[in-house]
């Protein structure tokens, strides 16, 4: 299963898909919204309340969202207006999951700076990053300013 995961990835990368319409993609299949109430360890017949709650689960496992923000999502799948797909793709491409510093593993800009140069985003790079990805910007944008850097050149790799 992740072999095919993994080529479908590559598939989708080479065809331009971003990795957040690649996260949105799998968490809208059938699949992932049947198996939500296992996941979440409710005795619950799968619904679009556990499925939203599942996204935040996996999307945001440092945080816990409201019954508000819950009820937002849920009410609007429950009315036909949004798709389960669209659900996930505001949800991986906002501020939260982007840019909230929890610690060193979570806010994906900060992610990468402790993964590239070994230390947390600051302030002022958060509003830099903020800006480019309003303007357009994708996570290859992240990817190449670090590993641009003289402080992530000058690392040691373990590899030639």
């Amino acid at each position: 299963m992740y072999t095919m995961l993994k080529a479908a990835a590559v598939v989708l990368a080479a065809a331009g898909v971003t990795r957040e319409k690649e996260i949105a993609a799998l968490m809208s299949t059938n699949e992932y919204f049947q198996h939500a109430p296992a996941n979440l360890h409710v005795g619950a017949l799968p619904s679009n309340m556990t499925f939203v709650e599942l996204v935040y689960a996996d999307l945001f496992p440092y945080y816990n969202a409201s019954s508000g923000e819950i009820n937002f999502w849920t009410n609007q799948l429950n009315a036909g207006q949004i798709s389960r797909y669209q659900v996930a793709l505001d949800l991986v491409s906002g501020n939260r999951y982007l840019f909230q510093v929890v610690d060193s593993q979570h806010g994906l800009v900060n992610a990468l700076y402790n993964r590239f140069l070994g230390r947390n985003v600051t302030a002022p790079e958060v509003s830099y990053w903020q800006s480019v990805y309003a303007s357009g910007g994708r996570d290859e944008n992240v990817y190449i300013a670090l590993m641009a850097t003289s402080t992530y050149f000058l690392e040691p790799h373990p590899f030639p």
